[in-house]
Formats: C-alpha cells, structure tokens, sequence
C-alpha cells in the first residue's frame, strides 16, 4: 500500500508477501476505502494493469474476495 502500512498476513490466502496475497490486500484495501464502487464491475483487463500482477494472480485474488463476500 502506498500510506506506508505493512501488509498483513493472510492465513486463508498465504503470506501477503506472494503476488496474490498483495494483490488480495490492496484489492480488499481499495474496495474498503470505496475506491472500487459497490456494483462496479472488476474487470480482470483494466485492473491488471492498476495492480501491476498478471491475470491470474488478479483472478485469485478477486476468487478469494468473493469468498469472503466483498
């Protein structure tokens, strides 16, 4: 994350320190802070560029958003 703050460890997603744990963390951040709008749509194309990860590191990540319903 940008303001500095360590990124946390996951249990159910791995260490925040593997591409999908960091990219879980600042999806969950962004979608938290209200960045992504409720009902936008996450679209893997647009966000893999934002992120920096590859699509299927992003669409792990989003995987494990939806299973903790955000």
């Amino acid at each position: 994350m940008s303001d500095g703050t360590p990124l946390p460890s996951l249990s159910h997603a791995g260490p925040a320190n593997t591409l999908v744990g960091a990219a879980y963390v600042k999806l969950r951040h962004d979608i938290v802070q209200g960045r992504l709008p409720p009902g936008s749509r996450l679209r893997v194309e647009h966000l893999k560029d934002d992120y920096g990860v590859g699509a299927g590191t992003l669409r792990e990540a989003l995987a494990l958003l939806v299973s903790d319903a955000l």
